[in-house]
């Protein structure tokens, strides 16, 4: 089976893969320079920075602070949509991104990510995107921060305030703008109200009473 497959110039991973099933477990996987010469598949190779920018223009905010922090860290997808504030250092000029879950967990190794000026200016100006946050706050206890609340909703960053309005939920700030630490920075229900919110913006005709 695997011969033929080889004169059918299928690759050498789909190859392998197949052979996994329960009935052919004892037959070993086909290995690189093989004498048999399984066609082998390009190697995956990072996107051109130029494709990148001419993408950016048509995907939304979070979308597009994603791909610009992928692109600049050289990380997975995955590492980017579990990004979350807690994990990542950020004391030096480069901030160091150390998920509590990665691909190369189970060989008890580090994988920080580093986030560079480039890396960190995208996920700043990703908080800044519903309007810079007022000044001169900071988050010293419940009162101040029920105050915070009240200004920050006056300055149109509604999400801010409610989450300063959570006192449940514990509250730190990326250049003025209130994130909970513990959550994942990019929200999948955020980017669909968010996108929603603006379609509602741009619709012309008088919405319908059934919606």
């Amino acid at each position: 089976m695997r011969r033929r497959k080889v004169e059918a110039n299928v690759s050498r991973k789909v190859i392998n893969r197949r052979a996994g099933y329960e009935a052919l477990r004892t037959l070993a996987g086909l290995r690189w320079g093989a004498r048999s010469a399984p066609r082998e598949t390009e190697p995956i190779t990072t996107v051109e920075r130029a494709r990148v920018v001419a993408t950016l223009p048509f995907l939304d905010t979070h979308l597009r602070a994603m791909v610009e922090v992928q692109f600049l860290t050289e990380t997975r997808p995955g590492a980017v949509c579990l990004l979350r504030l807690c994990e990542v250092d950020r004391a030096g000029d480069v901030w160091a991104h150390r998920p509590r879950h990665h691909k190369t967990a189970h060989h008890d190794r580090p994988r920080p990510v580093l986030i560079g000026p480039k890396a960190q200016a995208a996920l700043v100006g990703f908080q800044l995107r519903t309007g810079a946050p007022p000044i001169g706050f900071e988050i010293s206890g419940d009162t101040a921060r029920l105050v915070m609340a009240d200004a920050y909703q006056e300055a149109g960053r509604e999400r801010d305030a409610a989450l300063l309005r959570d006192l449940k939920r514990p509250v730190e700030t990326v250049a003025g703008c209130a994130v909970d630490p513990e959550a994942t920075l990019f929200s999948p229900a955020e980017a669909r109200a968010e996108r929603f919110g603006a379609r509602r913006a741009k619709r012309k005709s008088t919405v319908q009473p059934s919606q």
